[in-house]
Protein backbone atom coordinates (compact mmCIF):
# COMPACT_ATOMS: atom_id res chain seq x y z
CA UNK A 1 0.00 0.00 0.00
CA UNK A 2 1.43 3.39 -0.98
CA UNK A 3 1.79 6.35 1.32
CA UNK A 4 -0.91 8.17 -0.66
CA UNK A 5 -3.34 5.29 -0.10
CA UNK A 6 -2.56 5.24 3.61
CA UNK A 7 -3.12 8.99 3.79
CA UNK A 8 -6.48 8.53 2.04
CA UNK A 9 -7.92 6.93 5.17
CA UNK A 10 -9.98 9.39 7.18
CA UNK A 11 -11.14 9.53 10.73
CA UNK A 12 -14.90 9.86 10.15
CA UNK A 13 -16.27 10.08 13.63
CA UNK A 14 -17.18 8.44 16.79
CA UNK A 15 -20.11 6.45 18.04
CA UNK A 16 -21.49 6.84 21.57
CA UNK A 17 -23.67 3.92 22.64
CA UNK A 18 -24.28 3.23 26.31
CA UNK A 19 -21.18 5.11 27.41
CA UNK A 20 -18.97 3.21 24.94
CA UNK A 21 -17.02 5.35 22.54
CA UNK A 22 -15.50 3.72 19.48
CA UNK A 23 -13.35 5.37 16.83
CA UNK A 24 -12.94 3.68 13.47
CA UNK A 25 -10.65 4.43 10.59
CA UNK A 26 -12.70 4.01 7.42
CA UNK A 27 -11.24 3.14 4.02
CA UNK A 28 -13.09 5.37 1.52
CA UNK A 29 -11.65 3.35 -1.38
CA UNK A 30 -12.84 0.03 0.02
CA UNK A 31 -16.53 0.75 0.46
CA UNK A 32 -16.39 1.96 4.06
CA UNK A 33 -15.01 -1.27 5.51
CA UNK A 34 -13.73 -0.69 9.07
CA UNK A 35 -9.95 -1.05 9.14
CA UNK A 36 -9.26 -1.22 12.87
CA UNK A 37 -11.75 -0.39 15.64
CA UNK A 38 -10.25 1.26 18.70
CA UNK A 39 -11.99 1.39 22.05
CA UNK A 40 -11.78 4.42 24.30
CA UNK A 41 -9.67 2.28 26.66
CA UNK A 42 -6.97 2.06 23.99
CA UNK A 43 -6.93 5.84 23.59
CA UNK A 44 -7.10 7.14 27.16
CA UNK A 45 -5.00 6.50 30.24
CA UNK A 46 -6.54 4.37 32.93
CA UNK A 47 -8.77 6.46 35.17
CA UNK A 48 -9.85 5.11 38.55
CA UNK A 49 -13.60 4.64 38.89
CA UNK A 50 -15.06 6.59 41.78
CA UNK A 51 -18.57 5.23 42.28
CA UNK A 52 -21.15 7.50 43.85
CA UNK A 53 -23.26 6.10 46.66
CA UNK A 54 -26.79 7.48 46.41
CA UNK A 55 -28.73 6.70 49.58
CA UNK A 56 -32.27 5.34 49.19
CA UNK A 57 -33.12 7.47 52.23
CA UNK A 58 -32.70 10.65 50.14
CA UNK A 59 -30.93 13.68 51.58
CA UNK A 60 -28.01 15.52 50.00
CA UNK A 61 -25.02 14.29 47.99
CA UNK A 62 -22.21 16.49 46.69
CA UNK A 63 -20.24 15.24 43.71
CA UNK A 64 -16.47 15.70 43.42
CA UNK A 65 -14.36 16.44 40.34
CA UNK A 66 -12.87 12.93 40.54
CA UNK A 67 -16.33 11.43 40.00
CA UNK A 68 -16.65 12.90 36.50
CA UNK A 69 -17.51 10.39 33.74
CA UNK A 70 -19.45 8.37 36.29
CA UNK A 71 -22.86 6.85 35.69
CA UNK A 72 -24.85 7.67 38.81
CA UNK A 73 -27.71 5.34 39.57
CA UNK A 74 -30.53 6.81 41.64
CA UNK A 75 -32.72 4.32 43.53
CA UNK A 76 -36.35 4.82 44.52
CA UNK A 77 -35.82 7.33 47.32
CA UNK A 78 -37.91 7.45 50.50
CA UNK A 79 -37.30 11.22 50.89
CA UNK A 80 -36.37 13.99 48.48
CA UNK A 81 -32.80 13.80 47.16
CA UNK A 82 -30.54 16.68 46.08
CA UNK A 83 -27.32 16.00 44.18
CA UNK A 84 -25.00 19.01 43.89
CA UNK A 85 -22.50 19.24 41.06
CA UNK A 86 -18.97 20.59 41.49
CA UNK A 87 -18.14 23.99 39.99
CA UNK A 88 -18.15 23.83 36.18
CA UNK A 89 -14.84 22.75 34.64
CA UNK A 90 -14.22 21.96 30.99
CA UNK A 91 -14.80 18.27 30.26
CA UNK A 92 -16.73 17.33 33.40
CA UNK A 93 -19.67 15.03 32.70
CA UNK A 94 -22.14 13.04 34.75
CA UNK A 95 -24.99 10.72 33.73
CA UNK A 96 -27.88 10.10 36.13
CA UNK A 97 -30.18 7.08 35.71
CA UNK A 98 -33.22 6.04 37.71
CA UNK A 99 -32.83 2.39 38.72
CA UNK A 100 -36.50 2.22 39.80
CA UNK A 101 -39.70 4.21 39.39
CA UNK A 102 -39.92 7.07 41.87
CA UNK A 103 -42.69 6.60 44.42
CA UNK A 104 -45.07 9.34 43.27
CA UNK A 105 -44.19 11.50 46.30
CA UNK A 106 -40.42 12.11 46.36
CA UNK A 107 -38.11 13.73 43.82
CA UNK A 108 -34.42 13.65 42.90
CA UNK A 109 -32.93 17.07 42.05
CA UNK A 110 -29.61 17.83 40.37
CA UNK A 111 -28.32 21.22 41.49
CA UNK A 112 -25.83 23.12 39.33
CA UNK A 113 -23.68 23.96 42.34
CA UNK A 114 -22.22 27.40 42.86
CA UNK A 115 -21.88 28.67 39.29
CA UNK A 116 -23.05 28.37 35.72
CA UNK A 117 -26.46 27.34 34.50
CA UNK A 118 -28.12 24.39 32.79
CA UNK A 119 -28.82 24.65 29.05
CA UNK A 120 -30.32 21.87 26.93
CA UNK A 121 -33.32 19.84 25.86
CA UNK A 122 -35.24 16.83 27.11
CA UNK A 123 -37.71 14.46 25.46
CA UNK A 124 -40.64 13.62 27.72
CA UNK A 125 -43.67 11.40 27.74
CA UNK A 126 -45.01 8.16 26.46
CA UNK A 127 -44.33 7.46 22.79
CA UNK A 128 -47.86 8.39 21.68
CA UNK A 129 -47.57 11.95 23.04
CA UNK A 130 -43.92 13.02 23.16
CA UNK A 131 -43.10 16.57 24.20
CA UNK A 132 -39.87 18.48 24.76
CA UNK A 133 -38.55 20.56 27.62
CA UNK A 134 -36.10 23.33 26.80
CA UNK A 135 -33.79 24.49 29.58
CA UNK A 136 -32.00 27.87 29.49
CA UNK A 137 -29.92 29.17 32.41
CA UNK A 138 -31.76 27.09 35.00
CA UNK A 139 -30.27 26.10 38.36
CA UNK A 140 -31.97 22.76 38.99
CA UNK A 141 -33.01 19.68 37.01
CA UNK A 142 -35.45 17.37 38.77
CA UNK A 143 -36.64 13.83 38.27
CA UNK A 144 -40.28 14.42 39.21
CA UNK A 145 -42.08 12.07 41.58
CA UNK A 146 -43.67 10.38 38.54
CA UNK A 147 -40.32 9.63 36.81
CA UNK A 148 -39.76 6.07 35.65
CA UNK A 149 -37.04 3.46 35.80
CA UNK A 150 -34.59 4.07 32.96
CA UNK A 151 -35.17 7.83 32.76
CA UNK A 152 -31.86 9.68 32.50
CA UNK A 153 -30.20 13.09 32.58
CA UNK A 154 -26.71 13.73 31.25
CA UNK A 155 -24.80 16.93 32.04
CA UNK A 156 -21.50 18.12 30.56
CA UNK A 157 -19.54 21.29 31.28
CA UNK A 158 -17.59 23.64 29.02
CA UNK A 159 -15.98 25.29 32.05
CA UNK A 160 -18.64 27.98 32.39
CA UNK A 161 -22.04 26.26 32.13
CA UNK A 162 -23.62 22.81 32.17
CA UNK A 163 -25.15 21.42 28.98
CA UNK A 164 -27.79 18.76 29.46
CA UNK A 165 -30.05 16.33 27.68
CA UNK A 166 -32.13 13.36 28.68
CA UNK A 167 -35.32 11.38 28.44
CA UNK A 168 -38.27 10.49 30.62
CA UNK A 169 -41.05 8.06 29.82
CA UNK A 170 -43.43 10.16 31.94
CA UNK A 171 -45.08 13.29 30.50
CA UNK A 172 -43.57 15.57 33.17
CA UNK A 173 -40.91 13.16 34.45
CA UNK A 174 -38.13 15.78 34.27
CA UNK A 175 -38.61 19.41 35.25
CA UNK A 176 -36.31 22.41 35.60
CA UNK A 177 -36.25 25.58 37.65
CA UNK A 178 -34.21 28.76 37.67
Amino acid sequence: MSLNEVMAFMLVGSLLIESYLMFQLINPLGGGVPIKPLSVNALLPTVPINPVAIPASGGAVTLELQQSCTMITIPAVSANLTVSLPAPAAGLQFRFFLSANLDGTHTATINRGSAGGFYGNFVLGPTASLTTLQVANHHNLTFAATALQGDFIQVESDGTNWYCFGFSGAAAGITSAS
